[in-house]
């Protein structure tokens, strides 16, 4: 059963009467936030995010980092579009081309199940 923020404890019907009252487009405005914060969450889309941030701060366009890179701006606009995904030996060349560091962490999560 999919739980939403604020719903513990409350009635499933309750939560089903409050959705139902929202209109079509406040529910679809409401999924499609909900979507967008999701996405942002995944790994995946925080380097992409990432990487298109690493090339604005350094005023690039995908063809000037590509051509820096050497490779193709086709590469880049896939890159950024998440069509596939950088290897370790890609962002640490695009960090030395747009003057920025690769940070990689894993954290350890065992604490948040204790808590």
């Amino acid at each position: 059963m999919h739980h939403f923020p604020g719903s513990e404890g409350h009635d499933k019907n309750v939560i089903i009467g409050v959705m139902a009252r929202l209109g079509k487009k406040e529910r679809k405005a409401r999924d499609a936030a909900f979507f967008e914060v999701m996405e942002g969450l995944k790994p995946e889309v925080a380097v992409r995010r990432e990487m298109v941030a690493a090339r604005a701060r350094a005023g690039l366009t995908q063809a000037q980092l590509a051509e820096r890179m050497g490779t193709g701006q086709s590469a880049i606009a896939r890159l950024e579009g998440g069509k596939s995904s950088p290897s370790v030996t890609t962002l640490l060349r695009m960090a030395e081309v747009t003057a920025s560091r690769l940070v990689v962490r894993l954290d350890d999560v065992r604490h948040l199940a204790r808590s």
